[in-house]
């Protein structure tokens, strides 16, 4: 079994760091700022909400098929391996970002970087991307169990 945790240190400090600073604007006593602490404060918590949900992809590939885990575990995908025609090393594009997003070239997992491994399906030309931080090494361990 390959497993692989993969950090997005750029999602974890930007959401961070605009947390810290919205909170760091309603400890001055105004009555401007009054009017806007409920906004702060919901801003925050939804942050902190999506920082649990997203700040690591774990990959983890088996005998059976690949499954990839975002953040504490509620958001998940299987790949069963009997699907997969071939796989191929890719990079991003730095506007396709980082989480869940449909690119030209299908759905794309990612929390940090460019690199990723490029999975294409057998029922037609149905494509999916798993950014990592190792593309080779990923690449390699789905084709040895394909």
């Amino acid at each position: 079994m390959y497993k692989t945790k993969q950090i997005g240190w750029m999602i974890i400090i930007l959401v961070l760091s605009l947390s810290l600073g919205l909170l760091a604007m309603t400890m001055f006593p105004s009555e401007d700022i009054q009017d806007v602490r409920l906004i702060v404060y919901a801003t925050v918590g939804v942050s902190a909400i999506l920082l649990l949900l997203f700040y690591q992809l774990e990959t983890v590939v088996d005998e059976s098929g690949i499954t990839l885990t975002f953040g504490i575990g509620l958001i998940k995908k299987q790949i069963l391996l009997s699907d997969i025609e071939r796989t191929e090393v890719v990079k991003n594009k730095f506007w396709y970002g980082w989480g869940i997003r449909l690119t030209p070239h299908g759905w794309l997992w990612n929390v940090a970087g460019y690199d990723a491994v490029e999975i294409t399906y057998k029922n037609g030309n149905r494509k999916f991307r798993i950014g990592t931080k190792d593309a080779n090494l990923l690449k390699e361990e789905i084709d040895k169990r394909l």
